[in-house]
């Protein structure tokens, strides 16, 4: 029997049951920790909260916070669908729990089971990571988007320091060798000091990292134009085994939030936020 955690083949099941309940889990704490303070999630929140009508569709809404729940607060009429029950139970609960409302429903994003030009809004957070097609996917955003309205999405960006190093990190990882030798290293951390997270057993990675190229090719396919703002320009935020010590973003906070919208440092960005206007 192998010791990997999570097998090429599993790895739906896996996002859908683990990493759903990790998800879950860690949501008070994101919430608590100040998670949502950073400059792509408040600047996204701006860009749909002055977005042109009422209807609102969150692809991948998990348990609501912040971006579903906040333009609910606005006035916003908010729908959501997500590949976990269990994430959508808990969405469910918080907006019960300040008093508002949202249509929920378990569906995916490359089949979405709505009408042609159902909504004025309709964005992915922290989405794209897990499609099986970008293209497919953003395609289906934009069907049901009404003339007139956007589509917002994210991607983590292979062109970035901290995305390139960090994702080959985990490939090395789920590596049986990788796994023993990255256990080595952070055994050698901890016993500095310093504080480190131990894996029980070698994860394949799953998630995907797009290039501003791929996107490109994606959108070339689908005939479709957009624009992009980049997050994080060049300067690493952490890097494995030194962490957050290596974020260097924090430290220079107005150079890389400044280069956001350069016409070519953008595509640098950590968090490259895309933007259809239909």
């Amino acid at each position: 029997m192998t010791d990997v955690t999570t097998q090429k083949n599993g790895i739906d099941v896996y996002n859908k049951t683990t990493y759903a309940s990790q998800w879950l889990n860690a949501a008070d704490e994101r919430i608590a920790s100040g998670y949502y303070e950073k400059d792509h999630y408040r600047d996204t929140l701006e860009t749909l909260k002055n977005a042109p009508g009422n209807r609102v569709l969150e692809c991948g809404i998990g348990t609501g916070e912040f971006f579903a729940l906040e333009l609910a607060k606005s006035g916003k009429s908010v729908y959501g669908i997500d590949f976990s029950d269990e994430l959508l139970k808990d969405c469910a609960y918080r907006f019960g729990r300040e008093g508002l409302a949202a249509r929920l429903g378990m569906a995916d994003v490359h089949a979405l089971p709505f009408k042609e030009a159902s909504f004025d809004i309709v964005f992915a957070i922290g989405v794209t990571p897990f499609m099986k097609d970008l293209a497919l996917g953003v395609e289906e955003m934009v069907r049901v988007t009404k003339k007139g309205g956007i589509v917002v999405f994210d991607l983590m960006n292979i062109w970035h320091t901290s995305q390139f190093i960090n994702h080959w990190y985990r490939v090395f990882e789920s590596s049986r060798f990788g796994f023993a030798f990255i256990r080595g290293l952070k055994t050698l951390k901890k016993n500095m000091g310093f504080q480190t997270h131990f894996k029980a057993a070698p994860e394949e990675v799953n998630h995907k990292l797009y290039s501003p190229l791929s996107l490109r090719r994606a959108m070339k396919k689908l005939g479709i134009g957009y624009r992009v703002r980049g997050y994080n320009v060049l300067l690493p935020l952490d890097l494995p085994i030194f962490g957050r010590y290596a974020n260097l973003c924090e430290r220079s906070k107005s150079l890389s939030y400044g280069l956001k919208d350069n016409k070519f440092l953008k595509y640098l960005g950590s968090k490259l936020v895309v933007i259809i206007e239909k």
